[in-house]
């Protein structure tokens, strides 16, 4: 069972006709939702599980990066990408 919920949100993007400005009106549709499994799904949620603590150890490595190399945020976030890179070529 899927449980959703959705939100609009308006946005706004400037625009030049003619003489005289005028404002684009745009909408998006944004929307989350919560998965309610039952016992046999069990199996997804030990993996949401497992890679939610990937991702908080990953912000720890992150951490450790920018404090012990005095790196700035966005060059400990494209370290990630480059050592990836690497891998993938291996």
């Amino acid at each position: 069972m899927i449980v959703a919920g959705a939100r609009f949100h308006n946005r706004f993007a400037r625009g030049y006709h003619g003489d005289h400005g005028y404002i684009a009106h745009h909408k998006s549709l944004s929307c989350k939702l919560k998965l309610l499994l039952d016992t046999e799904q069990g199996a997804i949620r030990s993996m949401s599980v497992v890679y939610h603590n990937a991702l908080n150890y990953a912000s720890v490595v992150y951490r450790d990066l920018r404090e012990r190399f005095a790196l700035p945020s966005l060059m400990a976030c494209n370290e990630s990408v480059q050592v990836t890179t690497a891998y993938k070529t291996l």
